[in-house]
């Protein structure tokens, strides 16, 4: 009797030895009427940087726009990262960034991308280093060397937090567009920041990639202000 107690004993330890190694299942949201997976790592690239899959980290407010945090979590840096769960392919992304990313701390990228290795994919970013003083903006072409061939720097010159970014992804080229306030089209001339075309051999084929949104430290390196910061992003259209 007490054999066969022991053994079931055994068992159940082992079984709840094993669930505890099991891994905790990746934090899946809802932004824009789209399934993110949100990233969970530590000391990947970019950067490399830890990364967050927490609430307080990621998270969609009452209004249904995306926050995504860099905070410190017992004691170390961590930046944030969003994924989607599906593949869009060709055709028009559109991203309502409703952060001034033109005023973000100077070791803060910000990401809007679209990937699938690194000689394949297509960036926005909001940062400032590699950058001009005033060239807080970029479109780029991966992979490296980056030259004017593929990539265009330029500023923002923002009027308020909120901006337009589009990249229409097609065969023969990628059409980049950024523009003041929020709209599927630039409604003004006037509003324009900055428009570019790329029609060269780094325009990756439709494959496996993914759209990301992300907001991560250059290098690893803390913010320089030394606090949390937070990066918005009110809304995102993809191709259907």
């Amino acid at each position: 009797m007490k054999k066969i107690f022991y053994s079931v004993l055994f068992f159940a330890v082992t079984i709840l030895s094993c669930a505890s190694d099991s891994p905790v299942p990746q934090r899946v949201i809802s932004f824009s009427d789209l399934k993110w997976d949100v990233r969970e790592a530590i000391e990947e690239g970019p950067g490399p940087n830890n990364w967050s899959s927490s609430k307080g980290s990621v998270f969609v407010d009452s209004l249904g726009q995306l926050h995504l945090k860099i905070r410190k979590i017992a004691g170390l840096w961590h930046a944030a990262q969003v994924t989607t769960q599906k593949s869009y392919g060709y055709g028009k992304y559109i991203f309502y960034v409703a952060t001034n990313v033109e005023e973000l701390d100077p070791n803060v990228v910000t990401g809007l991308f679209t990937y699938e290795n690194d000689a394949q994919e297509i960036d926005i970013e909001f940062s400032r280093f590699g950058n001009a003083a005033n060239e807080v903006g970029s479109y780029t072409l991966q992979p490296k060397p980056y030259n004017q061939e593929n990539k265009h720097s330029f500023p923002l010159r923002l009027n308020g937090t909120h901006s337009t970014h589009i990249i229409n992804w097609t065969p023969e080229g990628i059409y980049f567009e950024s523009y003041h306030c929020h709209s599927p089209s630039l409604v003004s001339e006037s509003l324009l920041i900055s428009r570019w075309t790329y029609k060269g051999e780094k325009n990756p084929p439709v494959g496996k990639e993914r759209l990301n949104i992300n907001a991560w430290l250059f290098q690893g390196n803390a913010p320089a202000v030394n606090k949390d910061i937070e990066v918005i992003i009110s809304k995102v259209f993809v191709p259907y």
